[in-house]
């Protein structure tokens, strides 16, 4: 039985996949199997996710004391005032490990997805809160995390991140988060 739903990868998988059958069956191209002709497919529709460019990636410091906010990593996706995000792409947060010491048991450090129309993130609104709730357990801290989170139509020019740590952390800014654009 197929499943009701699928996620926006699987659907872009799907059509990857299709379209690369669709492109052989036209005879377009000459590809032996299966997995060739859905990349032949990808290749000539320009379709390929999980690309990234290095001018689409930033890094930001995590909080050096409790309870204390930090934005940073601003990206520009460069839209005008009259544009609409169009684009293809999501973002993709990660967030690094942290030991015990930084992130006791039940201690928090939360990423959000910020955006403002100011490349320094001044005047910044949370976009989407607590993409990455990372929680101290078990005497080991948090292990690291990654997300890809789609942009809605209406993000401003630059988006970043802010991120918290909770009451009770020590000194994290050794480790540094990523914001990067997935195409």
């Amino acid at each position: 039985m197929l499943p009701t739903s699928y996620s926006r990868r699987q659907l872009a998988a799907i059509a990857i996949a299709a379209c690369g059958i669709i492109l052989c069956g036209l005879a377009l191209v000459a590809p032996t199997n299966t997995f060739e002709c859905a990349t032949a497919g990808m290749l000539m529709l320009g379709m390929a996710r999980l690309q990234t460019d290095a001018q689409c990636r930033a890094t930001r410091a995590l909080p050096a004391a409790p309870s204390t906010t930090v934005d940073g990593a601003a990206i520009d996706l460069g839209l005008s005032s009259r544009g609409d995000f169009l684009g293809g792409a999501e973002l993709r947060i990660s967030a690094p490990a942290l030991n015990a010491t930084i992130l006791p048991d039940t201690r928090t450090m939360t990423y959000s997805v910020i955006h403002s129309d100011n490349a320094n993130l001044s005047g910044a609104s949370v976009l989407l809160s607590s993409v990455i709730n990372q929680v101290g357990a078990a005497g080991a801290g948090a292990d690291e995390a990654t997300v890809d989170v789609a942009l809605p139509i209406d993000v401003k020019r630059y988006v970043g991140l802010r991120i918290t740590s909770g009451a009770s952390t020590t000194d994290a800014s050794t480790k540094t988060a990523t914001a990067e654009l997935v195409f």
